[in-house]
């Protein structure tokens, strides 16, 4: 069975509310999971690996160093505070991580989309698979089942991706578009469903 997870502000209910919640679609499973979602793929993995046939990662950091972690929660912890700001899905895809995903025909439908997302229940989602509270997996992913994929436009993450690449673990480029490889090339995430 092949589950995608999205990111932060997909459809809530498409995100486990726990890891544990996807033991119950059985083993066998390949997971796709998008940024935040492919860290839950990747925690999953790690946790449950016998219901796990495959991990697809896309734009997924699978950790940071400690050393870094101070930064993160601040960061973090910024973007929970402006959730509840107005225009806050306009400040948060003007990060420049989302620079090809605003010029992309897609962007405006998204957006739309995106503005019916209970955001209280995304900021609690948000919380809890923050990227500084996951185990950093750099380590254990050569015994996981991954590949990864990231956009040729994403900057911030083409840096995972060469690592990942000296490691040996799979992972490929996806030309023409950024982070939001779902929205920006939407028809590669729909071969894999």
């Amino acid at each position: 069975m092949r589950i995608f997870i999205p990111g932060f502000l997909g459809p809530p209910e498409e995100i486990p509310s726990r890891l544990s919640d996807l033991c119950s679609y059985g083993k066998n499973l390949t997971l796709i999971g998008y940024s935040m979602g492919g860290r839950i793929a990747l925690q999953f993995a790690h946790k449950y690996p016998e219901y796990v046939k495959e991990v697809i990662a896309i734009s997924a950091n699978p950790g940071i160093p400690k050393e870094e972690i101070p930064a993160r929660i601040l960061w973090e912890n910024k973007w929970l505070k402006a959730i509840e700001e107005p225009n806050f899905l306009e400040k948060w895809y003007a990060q420049p991580l989302f620079d090809s995903l605003r010029e992309s025909e897609n962007y405006p439908a998204m957006l739309e989309e995106r503005k019916k997302v209970d955001l209280k229940e995304a900021s609690k989602l948000f919380d809890h698979y923050r990227l500084s509270k996951q185990p950093n997996l750099w380590n254990e992913l050569p015994n996981m089942p991954v590949r990864f994929l990231f956009g040729a436009l994403d900057r911030k993450y083409l840096a995972i991706h060469n690592r990942l690449k000296t490691m040996g673990i799979p992972s490929e480029i996806i030309p023409d578009c950024g982070h939001a490889i779902p929205t920006e090339a939407s028809h590669i995430i729909a071969s894999m469903k």
